[in-house]
């Protein structure tokens, strides 16, 4: 099993919002950011921080309302 680093996490949610201001309508993008928000928010929580991991969780449902179903 392979894990990301901290580093390449933030990478890829930097890379799916430009992906989404080039082209707001692009659905995979979306999703997968939505993922990565989620999996952040789910990090700060475990660390301690549940009101930030919240916040990420918000911001996963902004960017995929349908992520949450």
């Amino acid at each position: 099993m392979e894990f990301i680093t901290v580093n390449q996490v933030i990478y890829l949610e930097q890379s799916y919002q430009k992906a989404l201001q080039v082209d707001p309508s692009y659905k995979a993008a979306a999703e997968c950011l939505a993922i990565v928000l989620t999996d952040i928010g789910t990090n700060i929580k475990l660390a301690g921080n549940t009101q930030d991991g919240i916040q990420k969780y918000f911001e996963a449902l902004k960017v995929d309302p349908h992520y949450a179903v």
